[in-house]
């Protein structure tokens, strides 16, 4: 918990403690880029998922990132994680890389992940006209 270089976000809903976010300011030459801050982990109690807790932290976190003058969010997901990488591409979250984890013991269906960003501009909402 001393280490400047994590920060840990707890996620409060109605007076309750209900998750938790864990990020860490990037090296510039783990990704060739400044100013990024990486997502380690999200974590919502189970019963209180679907609820729209999970959007609002990070949205928060976004919102934090850019006071920060940070760039880029990136993260990892398991790629057979299949709900929790639809969310973040709700969020603008978008793919750019495949890698394997060497975690000994660790289960082998869960060793592959998806390594996806979202960059921080001024305006990340698109919008479309229909004609």
């Amino acid at each position: 918990l001393n280490d400047k270089t994590y920060k840990y976000f707890f996620i409060v809903e109605n007076n309750l403690p209900t998750g938790f976010i864990k990020v860490r300011n990037v090296s510039v030459d783990e990704y060739s880029l400044e100013n990024v801050l990486e997502l380690e982990k999200i974590y919502i109690l189970p019963a209180e998922k679907g609820k729209g807790i999970g959007k609002k932290a990070m949205n928060e976190l976004i919102t934090i990132a850019r006071e920060e003058k940070k760039e880029y969010i990136f993260l990892g997901v398991i790629d057979t994680n299949l709900p929790a990488i639809q969310f973040y591409e709700k969020i603008g979250f978008k793919f750019y890389s495949k890698t394997r984890l060497t975690i000994p013991y660790f289960k082998e269906h869960l060793k592959g992940m998806n390594k996806m960003f979202l960059r921080l501009t001024r305006n990340i909402i698109s919008t479309t006209r229909k004609r």
